[in-house]
């Protein structure tokens, strides 16, 4: 990684190797699967997007953003009920 020229080329390398072994152990861990939920945004949840179906998985992608909103308002509305 060092010796390239342009650094992206680095940082593509590393993110890929490093998505690529966590897809990798999770199979190992989990079985093969046909789907998954990605819950993600940006680059970053491109990335995984991309390398989950490069390895033939059908991906359903859910905003990140929008999940954790719907999560900590869920769990207010548990802890303190709608009238607050």
């Amino acid at each position: 990684l060092l010796s390239l020229r342009d650094p992206a080329q680095g940082e593509a390398r590393l993110s890929g190797g490093l998505i690529g072994l966590e897809l990798a152990g999770a199979r190992a861990r989990f079985g093969a699967v046909p789907d998954v939920a990605l819950v993600g945004s940006g680059r970053l949840g491109t990335l995984y997007r991309v390398a989950l179906e490069a390895v033939g998985l059908k991906v359903r992608t859910l905003d990140a953003d929008l999940v954790v909103r719907e999560g900590l308002f869920g769990a207010a509305h548990a802890l303190w009920g709608a009238g607050r």
